[in-house]
């Protein structure tokens, strides 16, 4: 990896060194600049003071077309020495821009073994964390996926080029083992116009008969053919307003890098067969990692592509990743709330896993640690998600992509609001709870609306949850007076039970799980809290039958077994 200054001049170049080198120096906490810049702009000495200590500084900046050899750094540690005789906290630094060769890495090296005080070299690794540190060029975990996404070609050396006052990214292409192309990203793995590509193919003669990978080009086929209509490419250069040749080469790169599939159109072929973007989750992958933290996001995922794969490939994805352990019901609210937010999908397709599934070993004490471990997490990650999805509610394209998905937006408010401190298991649900599909047309009959009651239990529901069980308990009881459903009052009257229960009231408690009873005498989860308030209110008996009953209707349920074991 080497860093290059790209400019029309030396005396342009020895400008835009200087302005980079002050910029590290900033970053390392040096002012009060004197500068002497070689006329071949290749070379560039500076003198400063640390803006805390005062301790001065002399440093010496080397972009050249050629490795740093030891020669050059013996050079400077000589001019080093001698300064440092005048002043002993005088600091050498040595940047090497262009990077350094093998003899003068192990000279260096073996200069550090033997202590040679405050002086120090700075190949581009170092310079990269400098550059990242100071926030002018991305880390690697942006950067490298940025450019993998847009460059599907076999990748070679990569370069980062300081050219006006902007840093750009240029990745070769191999044909074989031979660099024969190149691609020109912005310092965080933006995209470029295709002028500043071209300025610096022409300024670096390393570039000299490589082709440009048009990545411009690229990204207006590809937002142009995420509706996955097949065209042709009159039809694509039209749309994209771009010449011909250009979406023709381009066009065949994505056919050879399996991205795009032909449908023959008749002769000739290259007139009339018709392009379209394959469905394919590598393909859905990439083009998520480029739109969903971007400004086409909400065209992307209101796309008939990105709808095509949450509804296939994606889900499965998502489940191996994060090892979902819900019903289907509550996946499926999951997927579809991922559906409507894509700062949500983002996060949840690419933030790294161990931020919330901690491994499970050995050494912890049970499963039902464990589990409780897993919740607090999924928690973390769910409410890490409505954050995003909240971010994106300030967008005007978010009520057009609602509008386009048919659900209603005060209810999505609502649902989110009271799911943001919530368990895992409501958060899943409370977006089965919208309007989800289409709205009501010819031959498709609406759906009917909730009622206050509905609300109610619902509202209950998300405050149990959030823990605030007083207020949980009036909601259920304003809801269940009207409803009629068994399976809903049957979660109403146990969920109310959960919140007397955590409120000490067990007797009340004990009557609600019987009510729920009523509705469903086989609900497991009813005889096991019912087993726990009677516990508490002393009746071991009565406990151990109503554990018993629930180790009838499943066998393997632990929380009863390890309940029946301490009675």
């Amino acid at each position: 990896m080497t860093i290059k200054v790209l400019a029309e001049s030396a005396k342009d170049k020895g400008r835009l060194l200087n302005q980079i080198v002050k910029r590290l120096l900033d970053e390392l906490g040096y002012d009060g600049f004197r500068v002497q810049i070689a006329a071949a702009g290749t070379d560039l000495d500076v003198k400063a003071k640390h803006r805390a200590t005062q301790a001065a500084i002399l440093c010496k900046a080397r972009v050249l077309p050629r490795e740093v050899g030891p020669d050059e750094l013996k050079r400077f540690l000589a001019a080093y020495t001698q300064g440092k005789r005048k002043d002993r906290r005088l600091v050498g630094l040595f940047l090497a821009f262009s990077g350094l060769s093998k003899p003068a890495r192990e000279w260096y090296a073996a200069m550090e073994e033997r202590g040679k005080g405050e002086f120090h070299v700075f190949a581009p690794e170092k310079l990269l964390a400098l550059l990242r540190r100071a926030r002018l060029i991305g880390p690697p975990e942006v950067v490298e996926p940025a450019i993998k996404s847009r460059i599907r070609t076999d990748a070679g050396p990569r370069y980062l080029a300081y050219h006006e006052g902007q840093f750009y990214w240029v990745q070769m292409t191999l044909t074989g083992r031979k660099p024969s192309g190149f691609a020109v990203l912005a310092s965080h793995g933006e995209l470029v116009s295709r002028v500043v590509a071209r300025d610096i193919k022409r300024l670096d003669p390393g570039l000299e008969g490589k082709r440009l990978v048009d990545t411009y080009v690229r990204d207006k086929l590809f937002l142009t053919m995420l509706d996955m209509i097949p065209r042709n490419l009159e039809a694509l250069a039209k749309e994209t307003r771009e010449p011909l040749t250009d979406v023709r080469e381009v066009i065949q790169d994505l056919v050879r890098e399996n991205v795009v599939v032909a449908e023959a159109g008749g002769q000739p072929r290259w007139k009339n067969d018709r392009y379209c973007l394959r469905s394919d989750l590598a393909l859905f992958l990439s083009l998520a990692r480029q739109y969903l933290d971007g400004p086409q996001k909400f065209r992307f995922l209101g796309s008939q592509f990105a709808t095509s794969l949450l509804a296939s490939d994606v889900p499965g994805y998502l489940e191996s990743r994060w090892r979902f352990r819900n019903s289907d019901r509550e996946r499926a609210g999951f997927y579809r709330f991922l559906s409507i937010s894509p700062s949500a999908l983002n996060h949840a397709l690419f933030t790294p896993t161990d931020r919330y599934l901690a491994p499970e070993v050995e050494s912890r004490p049970g499963y039902m640690d464990r589990e409780r471990t897993r919740v607090v997490q999924m928690n973390r990650l769910v409410g890490d998600l409505l954050v995003r999805m909240a971010a994106d509610m300030d967008h005007q394209q978010f009520q057009e992509l609602l509008f386009t998905k048919g659900i209603r937006g005060h209810l999505l408010r609502t649902c989110a609001k009271a799911a943001s401190t919530q368990e895992l298991a409501y958060s899943l649900q409370a977006d089965a709870l919208l309007a989800q599909s289409k709205p009501s047309g010819p031959g498709r009959s609406a759906q009917p609306g909730r009622t206050d009651s509905e609300h109610g239990i619902d509202l209950g529901t998300a405050l149990m949850h959030m823990e605030e069980h007083e207020q949980a308990v009036t909601q259920f009881d304003r809801g269940i007076k009207e409803i009629r459903d068994p399976s809903r009052l049957l979660n109403a009257w146990n969920n109310r039970g959960i919140c007397l229960l955590r409120l000490k009231r067990f007797t009340e408690a004990t009557t609600s799980f019987n009510e729920a009873l009523r509705y469903n005498a086989n609900s497991k989860t009813a005889w096991y809290h019912k087993a726990l308030c009677l516990k508490e209110l002393g009746d071991l008996n009565g406990a151990q039958r109503c554990c018993r009953r629930a180790l009838e209707i499943d066998p393997n349920y632990v929380e009863a077994r390890e309940l029946s074991q301490i009675l």
